[in-house]
């Protein structure tokens, strides 16, 4: 045998034992970063769910400002109760998924001349609030006489 048959065998043997460490360290290193990554795709999928519901949530919810806006002002005026007691515009529809969702109408005269601005008495400008009772979801703009 020459020496270099016997440096290849040595290098062998010793690498033998080394390969069952690199197995060991490379299975800690997937083990550590696979749960960052599946809470990744967890939290993935939720926004996903979120995103539909609101899809399915934003029409109903701007039928319903369309529907109210394109009420008379008298009719308004006649429903409001303040800037946080439901008017009697408020309504409940099913959606396509078939939940029950309550669509929550606020109605208050507006007065933006003074520092308050919901007004007692009738300045010719009504804020209107438009919300799905459960949800973040809600529309909110001024109408006028």
């Amino acid at each position: 045998m020459d020496s270099r048959s016997q440096t290849r065998d040595a290098m062998a043997f010793s690498q033998q034992g080394f390969s069952y460490l690199e197995a060991l360290i490379a299975t800690f290193i997937i083990g550590l970063t696979l749960v960052p990554a599946i809470e990744a795709l967890q939290s993935g999928s939720q926004a996903a769910s979120a995103h539909h519901q609101h899809r399915i949530d934003q029409p109903l919810l701007a039928g319903k400002m369309e529907q109210v806006l394109a009420s008379e002002y008298g009719l308004l005026a006649t429903a409001v109760a303040g800037p946080t007691t439901l008017s009697s515009l408020s309504d409940t529809v099913i959606s396509s998924d078939g939940r029950s969702l309550q669509r929550q109408v606020y109605l208050a005269f507006y007065d933006g001349e003074t520092g308050d601005p919901f007004a007692a008495a009738d300045t010719g400008l009504l804020w209107l609030r438009v919300e799905l009772a459960g949800t973040p979801q809600a529309l909110e703009t001024l109408v006028s006489q």
